[in-house]
């Protein structure tokens, strides 16, 4: 990994940490996905604060080859705008436009990275959000996964054209270990998704884009 690389995953990695719902400022939809075929994709945030609140846009390249998330810097896609000023009780919408590879398939990470007020006092909290983007083909099936037990719980291959978003496992015919938004896995691409000691099974059920698949346990 690169030293641009590692940068950006440090920042990547702080961003994760936050809800995409914090202080006065909410934001919507909390993933951007659109057809390989569109020009740009949209979010929209909402202050329902009593101040303003200005945001840096940037997006990044977005890759799993080496079984973690990279970050890469892009030129394909851009914010526009690339500074977004939110007044109170107000919402401002930011498009990102892409500007390379048309019509391919493209996975990136849209930060926005909460600015100072340079006329407020004291300590200020940032508050950053990090939001997944997809461009990939529409309406397609849910892809194939296969799963592997690892150490520290199961790792899963994604064998199709489309991003596995992951949002519950547990073992089949059983109540799920975890739910919620656990994660993606790209295409082509290997992901672990972590459980806790003792939880094995030969079979698991695990929420694929919203919908249940059954998959056998590799060994």
């Amino acid at each position: 990994m690169t030293h641009s690389q590692r940068s950006l995953a440090a920042v990547a990695a702080s961003l994760l940490s936050f809800s995409v719902s914090a202080g006065s400022i909410s934001v919507g939809p909390t993933t951007l996905m659109a057809d390989t075929s569109a020009k740009h994709v949209a979010v929209t945030l909402h202050n329902s604060g009593d101040a303003s609140v200005r945001y840096q846009v940037k997006a990044v390249g977005w890759d799993q080859a080496t079984g973690q998330n990279v970050f890469s810097p892009t030129t394909e896609i851009v914010g526009a705008p690339t500074f977004v000023n939110v007044p109170p009780q107000s919402k401002r919408t930011v498009r990102l436009m892409r500007v390379g590879a048309l019509g391919e398939r493209r996975y990136y990470r849209v930060l926005l990275m909460q600015l100072k007020d340079p006329n407020a006092q004291g300590v200020q909290l940032l508050v950053n959000q990090d939001l997944p983007v997809a461009f990939e083909a529409a309406n397609a099936p849910v892809p194939k996964v296969t799963v592997q037990a690892v150490p520290n719980g199961y790792r899963l291959t994604n064998h199709g054209q489309t991003a596995a978003r992951v949002s519950s496992i547990g073992p089949a015919g059983g109540k799920p270990w975890r739910e919620g938004a656990l994660g993606w896995t790209l295409p082509g691409a290997s992901m672990t998704y972590e459980t806790q000691p003792g939880q094995r099974a030969e079979n698991l059920s695990i929420t694929v884009n919203g919908q249940p698949v059954t998959v056998p346990v590799g060994r």
